[in-house]
């Protein structure tokens, strides 16, 4: 399901995984803005995990790193402009889903692909469109005439349940027709993508 949204400036927040928090909840790459466990609300906790020390709960290079926690422990992984940033994402995103609960969900969101903000920072690995998140699903790899011709690494499986593409703010008035069809031929269109993907087991 992908949507097309029109705001000002779309930031996620604790507030955009609200939905689908659980008792346990992973702040991927928190910087300087962790989550309180007066955030979640209630009897949730929130895990802020950075590679750089300082506001972080746990220490960890999501590149390179098992993330220190229990399989099967965590509700709801949340990643804002965090993926783009992890030169093994194969590698990371299969920890994502090593500690997620089967059926818990990550809420992410990443510059699209189409836009500058994808490219101009130096510390991007890479850009990511609304077909970005098929490719981490080892049911793909096993479909005839999809990516079966060629082995993965990928073994792991989550669903993609939605895909909130965020536009350019002095393009926030068009209608949704035509931020589509814009954006299939011009760059600057949609400048955020944010994907909620649900850990499966198959």
């Amino acid at each position: 399901m992908t949507s097309t949204e029109s705001p000002e400036r779309v930031t996620l927040g604790a507030k955009a995984c609200e939905a689908y928090l659980g008792r346990v909840n992973l702040n991927l790459g928190c910087g300087c803005h962790p989550f309180t466990d007066e955030t979640a609300h209630g009897d949730r906790v929130w895990i802020n995990l950075d590679r750089v020390p300082g506001w972080a709960d746990v220490v960890c290079d999501l590149g390179r790193d098992a993330i220190p926690l229990p399989s099967d422990s965590v509700d709801c992984v949340y990643a804002s402009h965090v993926l783009e940033h992890i030169p093994d994402l194969i590698h990371a995103m299969r920890e994502i889903h090593r500690v997620l609960k089967p059926g818990g969900h990550l809420v992410a969101a990443t510059p699209y692909a189409g836009s500058d903000g994808a490219w101009d920072d130096p510390t991007h690995c890479r850009a990511f469109t609304q077909n970005s998140w098929q490719y981490f699903d080892a049911r793909l790899y096993r479909t005839p005439d999809r990516a079966s011709h060629y082995p993965s690494p990928i073994e792991f499986c989550f669903d993609v349940i939605q895909i909130g593409l965020v536009a350019e703010p002095d393009l926030a008035h068009l209608p949704q027709d035509i931020l589509r069809e814009r954006m299939r031929f011009e760059r600057n269109i949609i400048m955020e993508m944010q994907a909620i993907l649900r850990k499966v087991i198959a």
